[in-house]
């Protein structure tokens, strides 16, 4: 590989894993935003049962 043909290469590889990681970061962020909003729904979903069952047991 010449000089200027190694130093595109390089430029190419920086450059796709530069989009990676600005693209993998909001999507991380959108995953647990998801996961915690999952649990809150579970969690409100639940609570009357919980709540009787409590009273039940004492």
């Amino acid at each position: 590989m010449s000089t200027e043909a190694g130093k595109a290469y390089d430029e190419a590889i920086a450059q796709a894993h530069k989009t990676y990681e600005e693209a993998k970061d909001p999507a991380y962020k959108a995953y647990m935003e998801a996961i915690i909003q999952a649990r809150k729904t579970y969690d409100e979903a639940i609570a009357p049962a919980r709540k009787a069952y409590e009273e039940a047991e004492g």
